[in-house]
């Protein structure tokens, strides 16, 4: 089981689009709800209906935790509620895969969750990471059990790496033909 983690001002293309990528391999991906409540609405003020609220969740059964960017810090997100990043928390030390993109690795930098790891981020959001190694303006990467993309452009490349984590490069590429991506990983 694939859990994507939001709360409210997520970047919806990066949400979505691990989603979608994830059911053309028929991998179900759990939308879970930082704030409890099922409607929980993105940056650009799209609303979605997530599956759970996070607290009903095992994390340490996951397959994979997926964080989508966007305003992360926001309240009502997961970079400023402690249950959240207890979750996070939760999720490394069960050695779940987690991928993370746009601002998202930096929540996972301030937890000290990914120190001396390779990541990528949102550009702008680069000077935030003072304990894992910036690696630059990579669309998307994996470092280990980490798994990080750049930004919403950058959302189907961060998707497939992350379902070529899993599920291996055969599947990933298969999607990737599915939806006309040139997808390089």
């Amino acid at each position: 089981m694939v859990f994507l983690l939001i709360g409210n001002g997520f970047e919806e293309i990066e949400a979505l689009t691990c989603v979608d990528a994830f059911s053309r391999a028929e991998v179900k991906v759990t939308m879970l709800s930082v704030t409890g409540d099922r409607e929980v609405t993105g940056r650009s003020g799209i609303t979605v209906v997530t599956d759970a609220p996070m607290a009903q969740a095992d994390i340490e059964k996951a397959e994979m935790l997926i964080l989508p960017g966007g305003d992360v810090n926001r309240n009502g997100n997961y970079g400023s509620c402690a249950a959240a990043e207890d979750f996070i928390r939760r999720a490394f030390a069960a050695k779940v895969p987690v991928a993370a993109i746009c601002a998202a690795p930096t929540v996972l930098d301030r937890l000290e969750l990914i120190n001396g790891k390779s990541c990528t981020c949102y550009p702008s959001c680069s000077t935030d990471i003072k304990n894992a190694v910036y690696a630059g303006e990579i669309n998307a990467m994996t470092d280990g059990d980490l798994i990080t993309g750049k930004a919403p452009g950058a959302a189907a490349d961060f998707a497939l790496t992350a379902l070529k984590y899993l599920r291996g490069a055969e599947v990933a590429a298969e999607v990737a033909a599915d939806m006309y991506h040139d997808f390089k990983g």
